[in-house]
């Protein structure tokens, strides 16, 4: 049950469809966020930020200084637009042995 932060979900294609590999309660270990802002415009971090300092319906009141910085959620829509296509692709090889040049 899985109630704050951020999560990913790791999923291997398979010839047969797609497996749940796991669930992390962590961001994933890359750099994501050029990625995201390019296909829907905004970003995990921004949400999370947003969550964390709230709005105007807090029982407080935060500096003025960090509205700007505050995720308005009534601009996010239910589904993210998607504006362009996007994958992070995870390489593997399976030879062993010493790297020493790259083909240029």
């Amino acid at each position: 049950d899985i109630k704050w932060g951020i999560t990913h979900n790791e999923i291997i294609l398979t010839a047969d469809g797609p497996r749940l590999v796991e669930v992390n309660c962590r961001q994933h270990n890359m750099d994501f966020i050029p990625l995201t802002m390019e296909c829907i415009g905004y970003n995990i971090f921004d949400m999370l930020l947003g969550a964390y300092l709230g709005g105007e319906d807090d029982p407080f009141v935060y500096p003025m200084e960090t509205e700007p910085e505050r995720l308005n959620w009534d601009i996010l829509p239910s589904n993210p637009p998607k504006r362009m296509n996007g994958a992070m692709v995870h390489l593997v090889n399976y030879a062993n042995g010493t790297l020493t040049r790259l083909n240029e």
